[in-house]
């Protein structure tokens, strides 16, 4: 458990010194909706209490295997349709239009835009070559006249 809620533990657990599931449950139900903690936290939390009433208390319960375990949200990643990405550029001129063109059109980082130099494009051979801190590599892309 983290250090922030070792000592609300230690309260709870003193407080009802025979905690049963239903304390348990509550007790990280309270930390959900009160501490508004993550799943990770959750799950850490349990894992804990698993620890301290099988290991340290050798205590046998069951019922605390059972105990519902949060899932994580899945969240899908945000995209831009090529409408919306159009409309974008219309706002932005000259280097930032560049840029932005670049990160959306190859799939560069803004570091690697950024250090990209003039004889670091091949227009005969469609390649970029990114410089990065630890590996070179070359960018194959799709560069079409205007």
């Amino acid at each position: 458990m983290s250090t922030g809620l070792v000592p609300l533990f230690a309260v709870t657990v003193c407080a009802t010194p025979e905690m049963g599931k239903a304390e348990i449950e509550a007790f990280l139900m309270s930390l959900v909706s009160k501490r508004n903690i993550s799943s990770l936290t959750h799950r850490q939390a349990l894992s804990a209490l698993l620890f301290l009433y099988g290991k340290v208390l050798g205590a046998d319960f069951p019922w605390l295997e059972e105990i519902g375990r949060p899932r994580e949200v899945t969240r899908l990643p945000v995209t831009l349709s090529q409408d919306e990405v159009a409309r974008i550029f219309q706002h932005m001129d000259g280097e930032f239009l560049l840029i932005a063109q670049l990160l959306y059109g190859t799939g560069l980082r803004i570091l690697g835009a950024m250090r990209l130099r003039v004889k670091d494009v091949n227009f005969k051979g469609n390649t970029i070559i990114v410089r990065e801190a630890t590996v070179t590599r070359i960018v194959r892309t799709c560069c079409r006249p205007r």
